[in-house]
């Protein structure tokens, strides 16, 4: 360990930058500034692609979206595939034995990640960092795996913002972005010492106004978005498995043969956007709702222009959305669960996802309800005063003198 006098060296690792857009890979880059801004921490970006810079390198993956990950992810595709609980049980010899059986699924972000780790040990060995932050659960068992068997003195973070289910072996500090997500830990008889309680930080800036009807209409018109209409926006990938937008489009459809509403979804297109834009042709027509990817920072536009916000899936860890939503204050609604609760408290509608009808009926009442005064200012306020960088930011600091003291004397599980 070294002298607490001495600057803190921290690498955060992310293997989808500069090629995917998630919550994760703007928290990543977004922690490297504000890390940067810390007199006494010296940060490294280690990322999948993109070009390299004075606090970024890039640790050369087999990238998600590209062909080769698909072609080794069909090669090594599967019979059967072990579950989440199954998968983060085995060994690392477990893995490999199932993988050489053709029993084991490996997805193309998988791949990516297991690429991605080789390249990264390579650079946490130049950099000698005290700390590594990363959220992928495969990248992050890798490099467990690589300093037990290669060495190295830094103390590994697992950032969880999936969240994935415990057991932790491979971490020396695990970092929860919500209460329920800690419980589920601690219930599971995850040491409480090494187990943080600290949210992402957002850089939310001052609340917007509302845009006059004038600057509205040229807004939708400048984003191809039609005049006539309430608009119900989603942010997130454009996919059906997780998001599940195709579920909100089976909502709008029914609000909308009672009155005139365009739903527009946002987000980075994935293998089943395709399948996703056909049903919103099918059930929406083609002047009935928008699709599309716009950078992080084009994301407030969409906001300011939004009558309500929705999201439908079912499973969350922080949501970035959720965050993003309320602090520009439109009113919401998202799936009844315990993080949602306590990401947004009373500052949103509470709904069960998995029920069209129900969606329906409270997107109807949204557009129909009038908001009492103060509300749309309450939910910007609760935001910005749990989850701005301002409030955030010291909590870092602690973690990494946390994860410092808990990896002296205490080596990860040889299972990791």
């Amino acid at each position: 360990m070294r002298g607490a006098d001495r600057p803190r060296r921290v690498a955060v690792l992310c293997s989808g930058l500069d090629h995917v857009t998630r919550g994760y890979e703007t928290f990543s880059s977004e922690l490297v500034d504000e890390l940067g801004a810390m007199a006494d921490v010296v940060p490294l970006l280690v990322k999948g692609s993109g070009p390299s810079s004075s606090n970024a390198v890039r640790a050369t993956a087999l990238r998600r979206d590209r062909p080769v990950a698909s072609r080794l992810s069909r090669a090594l595709g599967a019979r059967t595939t072990p579950d989440t609980a199954d998968r983060a049980s085995l060994s690392w010899k477990g893995l490999a034995r199932a993988a050489a059986r053709r029993r084991l699924r490996v997805s193309p972000y998988e791949v990516e990640q297991l690429s991605f780790a080789c390249s990264a040990a390579v650079a946490l060995r130049r950099f000698r960092p005290d700390v590594v932050i990363a959220s992928d659960v495969l990248a992050t068992r890798a490099l467990a795996g690589f300093r037990r068997r290669f060495g190295g003195s830094w103390s590994i973070v697992f950032s969880n913002g999936a969240p994935w289910p415990p057991p932790y072996p491979f971490a020396d500090l695990v970092q929860h972005l919500t209460g329920p997500a800690l419980d589920l830990a601690i219930e599971a008889g995850e040491p409480e010492a090494r187990q943080v309680l600290l949210p992402y930080g957002f850089d939310l800036g001052t609340p917007p106004p509302r845009l006059a009807s004038a600057d509205r209409r040229s807004r939708r018109a400048a984003l191809g978005i039609p005049s006539e209409g309430a608009i119900v926006l989603s942010i997130g990938a454009l996919n059906l498995h997780h998001k599940r937008h195709h579920h909100l489009v089976s909502a709008v459809r029914a609000v909308s043969r009672s009155q005139a509403v365009h739903l527009v979804m946002a987000g980075a297109e994935e293998a089943e956007t395709s399948a996703l834009r056909r049903r919103a042709t099918e059930e929406l027509g083609v002047d009935g709702f928008t699709m599309t990817t716009v950078a992080p920072q084009e994301v407030a536009r969409l906001y300011e222009i939004a009558d309500e916000f929705a999201l439908a899936s079912t499973e969350e860890g922080l949501s970035r959305a959720y965050v993003e939503a309320a602090a520009a204050g439109v009113p919401m609604i998202v799936h009844d669960f315990p993080a949602s609760r306590w990401i947004l408290e009373d500052g949103a509608r509470y709904v069960d996802m998995r029920s069209v009808p129900a969606l329906a009926q409270e997107l109807t009442a949204v557009l129909g309800d009038v908001e009492a005064p103060g509300a749309r200012r309450s939910r910007q306020r609760r935001v910005r005063d749990r989850f701005d960088w301002r409030v955030v930011g010291p909590g870092y600091r602690e973690l990494i003198e946390h994860a410092i003291t808990v990896r002296v004397g205490s080596p990860l599980a040889a299972g990791a």
